[in-house]
């Protein structure tokens, strides 16, 4: 891949089956978890509780209707950007360490004194774009 393709880069994000079933495989090991544990009366007040914490991460990434909170990410001339529910497209800093896999990649920015954390599924994302975003972070770290 020539380096010129590595100065631009925009995605958007779409919403991942690899992390829906992922969340709701864990929510649903966590929700027999008191229940096989035979806790007594508190297996059903725990189960209900990850069942709504489940309901709450399937709504955050979009699945319930609500839109994702990080929509899109950018990368032009040295700068990020990532593209915001509320506000569209607002510059960050990449902070931290990123993540990098050919499944996964996950990012952390910085904007004031906000952090924005963006997990990346391959899935969710155009493959030539993913792949490009992932040796644009290696040559950078």
């Amino acid at each position: 891949m020539p380096v010129a393709c590595l100065q631009f880069i925009e995605l958007q994000l779409r919403r991942s089956r690899y992390q829906l079933w992922l969340v709701s495989g864990a929510h649903l090991v966590a929700g027999m978890a008191p229940w096989l544990a035979r806790t007594g009366g508190w297996s059903a007040i725990l189960s209900f509780l990850i069942l709504l914490h489940w309901l709450d991460a399937l709504r955050e990434e979009g699945w319930l209707g609500k839109s994702r909170t990080i929509n899109g990410v950018r990368y032009a001339g040295e700068q990020w950007s990532i593209a915001l529910d509320a506000t569209g497209w607002v510059r960050v800093e990449l902070t931290g360490q990123p993540l990098i896999t050919p499944f996964l990649t996950i990012l952390q920015f910085r904007s004031g004194h906000r952090i924005h954390n963006a997990v990346l599924f391959s899935d969710a994302l155009d493959p030539e774009a993913f792949r490009a975003l992932r040796v644009r972070l290696l040559l950078n770290h």
